[in-house]
């Protein structure tokens, strides 16, 4: 009985197909709420009743000769035998072609579940944190620190300059250390001049070297 339902359940009967008469039931959560908001707004009334066959909607052969049916919720809609259904229902393309969908009040995704595997450190765990570009930015002024640092403290370079008598010949600053060392990198033109003592050509033997495997290691992946 419709009177046997609580405030904030609606009555909503389902045919039993087995006794060929109705069992009563109280529904009520969120499809009921939404149900009754909707109706609030649109300014609608409506009777609500279960499906029979307690299905949302196959797409089933009756036979193996004969034509295909939809059961459930679907079957409902296409045979006109209700006007609207409010279910947790998937939207599917095949349901799609025969029904139309309102926006969903739910989005639903599958994914699939695994075991957490234990991370395994490596020697480059410390780069992960940054991308590579600016590691490439910050190994570039790295580099150029060595270079003015080598060049500062060798007894054969800003040393003899300052205190022997090669006044004359330009000493290595910090930014013309930066200047260098994007030029090695950019394979651009430096100046002669700048790299004078044997401990920075070393340096820059090494640093050379390296660029130069990595510009041949990218330039093969090409």
């Amino acid at each position: 009985d419709r009177n046997e339902c609580e405030k904030n359940q609606i009555f909503c009967p389902k045919f039993n197909q087995t006794t060929d008469h109705y069992d009563n039931y109280c529904c009520q959560g969120y499809c009921i709420d939404l149900m009754k908001e909707l109706a609030n707004r649109l300014n609608f009334s409506y009777d609500l009743e279960l499906v029979s066959d307690g299905q949302y909607g196959n797409l089933n052969f009756v036979d193996e000769s004969g034509p295909r049916i939809w059961t459930g919720l679907v079957g409902e809609l296409v045979n006109r035998r209700i006007d609207m259904v409010v279910a947790p229902l998937t939207a599917n393309p095949e349901r799609s072609q025969v029904i139309s969908f309102s926006k969903p009040f739910k989005y639903e995704g599958i994914t699939i579940l695994q075991k957490r595997q234990p991370r395994k450190a490596t020697l480059a765990s410390f780069l992960q944190p940054f991308q590579n570009t600016l590691w490439l930015l910050v190994s570039v002024h790295i580099v150029a620190l060595a270079l003015y640092l080598l060049d500062l403290f060798s007894p054969l370079g800003n040393y003899k300059i300052n205190n022997v008598s090669l006044s004359d010949e330009p000493s290595l600053n910090l930014s013309s250390a930066i200047w260098f060392s994007w030029g090695v990198l950019l394979n651009s033109g430096i100046g002669e001049s700048m790299i004078l003592w044997f401990p920075i050509n070393s340096f820059v033997v090494v640093v050379n070297s390296f660029i130069f495997l990595f510009s041949s290691r990218n330039t093969t992946k090409f």
